[in-house]
């Protein structure tokens, strides 16, 4: 386990993910604002803080975790469904298969219900909300959330892991995230 960590950690973060982390995540929330009819500049501010020191770090690091994690000996049993030998070494890889999953289920319902309660923080700063009622909603929420757009989100995630280069996943990580808060934005208001 020592290994996976040391492994997770040593990757990089570009300054492509930091500025993305900076501004893709607050203009999307700022645009969902807008469409719910409730701007928050403290909420853009703690967006834009979450988005470049935590989910542009996580994430990337994440993304590079499954491209280059490697192990030395045969996958056995079903485990061989998810690794690939290496064409330029003798070492065993994720394929597209966990990698896909690995992006998909990277956002699963408690990343979702993490980011619903990042923004109803900001909403109790400013007196708008009551915290712990919101808890269990939030877990809720992230798990339907998760569970309705995982046909698109498998979709999607298997372009961003499998096609894009390493330097650009986070950034279209970032506008699909945006997309989908956007998306959330419009059910909650028209639906």
């Amino acid at each position: 386990m020592n290994g996976i960590v040391k492994h997770y950690l040593s990757i990089s973060v570009t300054k492509l993910d930091k500025i993305s982390g900076w501004l893709l995540y607050p203009i999307s929330d700022l645009i969902a604002q807008l469409i719910i009819g409730d701007v928050s500049l403290l909420r853009i501010f703690i967006v834009a803080v979450v988005g470049r020191y935590v989910y542009a770090i996580e994430t990337p690091k994440w993304f590079g975790f499954l491209a280059t994690w490697a192990r030395l000996n045969a996958p056995q049993g079903l485990s061989r469904f998810f690794w690939s030998k290496s064409e330029t070494e003798s070492t065993y890889q994720f394929n597209w298969l966990s990698k896909t999953l690995g992006t998909t289920f990277w956002f699963n319902p408690l990343w979702i219900a993490r980011h619903m309660i990042i923004l109803e923080l900001a909403n109790i700063l400013t007196g708008k909300t009551g915290f712990i009622s919101f808890l269990p909603q939030a877990l809720y929420l992230g798990s339907v959330s998760f569970l309705m757009q995982l046909p698109v989100t498998l979709v999607v995630n298997y372009i961003i892991i499998c096609h894009l280069t390493e330097r650009t996943r986070f950034f279209w990580a970032s506008v699909f995230s945006g997309t989908l808060s956007i998306y959330y934005a419009v059910m909650k208001v028209y639906f």
